[in-house]
């Protein structure tokens, strides 16, 4: 079963469903591909600070 990334910061709601960083993602549920643990690490994106 595949699993909410690890390094999300916050929590990913869906319908009644509450998912954090590491939590299995329940069959029912679909979620965007940025959100499932992957074998690369997310691409950081830069903040306006850092522009």
């Amino acid at each position: 079963m595949a699993k909410i990334r690890e390094d999300l910061i916050g929590a990913v709601y869906v319908g009644n469903h509450v998912l954090y960083a590491g939590d299995e993602i329940p069959d029912e549920v679909t979620v965007g591909p940025h959100l499932v643990e992957s074998a690369e690490p997310a691409k950081r994106r830069r903040s306006r600070k850092e522009e």
